[in-house]
């Protein structure tokens, strides 16, 4: 039975690996896991080169892909954890192979997205990558309480001597 230390691992590798079977990345992913599993042997390599296609097809087609996704991860664990228990050398492997895949994805332009929503007379002020200085010059209002015309002595005054 595998350490706790390596279960960790196989659980981080399952996870990446079911998280990527809806994404671009899929096919490099699945080559570089195939590659990890054929120590085993070419029987080995097959069947996961065939459940890893299978997998990834079940997933496009799940009407709940949150289910399904939890679920072949623990499968996709067990298999890790397996491998590592027979092949401990692969945990250094699989190591590089999440260093590699984080890089690559750190690597990859993300795109962005952002949604600003005002409501009830509300003012949005937003910006991506950036700064935004804004400077109000209308003083702020209490809308809760009547709008009050405010008149000074010197209005009145000058009021008075016009009239």
């Amino acid at each position: 039975m595998p350490t706790e230390e390596l279960m960790a691992l196989a659980g981080t590798a399952a996870a990446t690996l079911v998280a990527a079977m809806t994404t671009d990345a899929w096919q490099n992913v699945r080559s570089r896991f195939v590659s990890l599993f054929s120590r085993a042997s070419a029987d080995r390599q097959a069947a996961t080169e065939f459940q890893l296609d299978s997998n990834a097809k079940l997933l496009a087609r799940a009407p709940d892909s949150s289910r399904a996704r939890q679920g072949l991860a623990g499968v996709w664990q067990l298999e890790l954890e397996s491998l590592l228990d027979q092949y401990p050398e692969a945990a250094g492997d699989l190591r590089a192979l999440l260093a590699q895949l984080g890089r690559d994805v750190a690597a990859r332009p993300q795109p962005n997205l952002q949604a600003n929503v005002a409501r009830d007379g509300g003012t949005v002020y937003a910006v991506q990558h950036g700064s935004l200085i804004m400077h109000d010059a209308t003083p702020a209002r209490d809308h809760s309480a009547p709008l009050i015309a405010e008149t000074s002595d010197a209005d009145t005054q000058d009021g008075a001597a016009r009239g």
